[in-house]
């Protein structure tokens, strides 16, 4: 009798206890159902604290003064970038400076250079083609005084004097004038005001000649 009451107080045990009955499981559940609103509340709470602190705090904290200027750090970011564009420009312009062999305009305008006549070459034919146009008797009668040259319009201007043959100096101009359009560099030549003037007894003819020069220039180009 003794261990058939004993069988049954151990059953009525069981059947009591928590995880006979499946309080365990239960019993978890009421943990997290205590716990999930504080949990919640808390994690509301640290969030709004950290936008609080990177909108009103960090930016008071890592703003920077740059030449008189308070940047924050996005725009101290995008000014570095603006400063590391600029220096690239810069050091471009003195490389283009210090070397101007390896600019495109420097390029450029060596090759406009090496098409156009050499200046010293093109005032040796005048002074040539002077000299030849001068009369025997007086082999200086045809004065070169200036030279000018227009690259673009490739246009070069003769200024200068015929003296020293009296009135023949219109004579001497005429023929020097057709001189210079039988020059190799001469695709035009512009004839000058023909006109006799007498300054202090000496009869001269000023004049001044344009000279289109030709596209193609073999025997005056360097």
């Amino acid at each position: 009798m003794q261990t058939h009451s004993e069988s049954v107080s151990t059953v009525a045990l069981l059947q009591s206890s928590p995880s006979a009955n499946g309080g365990g499981p239960h019993g978890f559940s009421q943990i997290l159902s205590r716990i999930a609103w504080p949990m919640l509340l808390f994690l509301l709470v640290l969030t709004g604290l950290l936008l609080l602190s990177y909108f009103l705090l960090l930016p008071g904290w890592t703003r920077v003064q740059i030449a008189g200027t308070v940047l924050g750090p996005s725009e101290a970011v995008a000014y570095a970038e603006e400063l590391q564009h600029d220096l690239a420009d810069r050091e471009a312009v003195r490389l283009n400076l210090a070397l101007p062999m390896h600019d495109e305009t420097y390029e450029r305008l060596r090759g406009d250079r090496s098409a156009l006549p050499q200046l010293r070459n093109l005032r040796d034919a005048l002074l040539q083609a002077a000299r030849q146009g001068s009369p025997e008797d007086a082999p200086q009668a045809v004065r070169i005084d200036a030279m000018s040259f227009d690259a673009g319009e490739r246009l070069l201007t003769v200024e200068g004097d015929v003296s020293g043959v009296g009135p023949r100096s219109m004579t001497v101009l005429a023929y020097f004038t057709d001189r210079l359009g039988e020059l190799p560099f001469a695709s035009q030549v512009v004839p000058p005001a023909f006109e006799r003037r007498e300054d202090d007894g000496v009869v001269h003819s000023p004049f001044v000649i344009d000279i289109v020069l030709k596209e193609d220039l073999p025997a005056i180009a360097q």
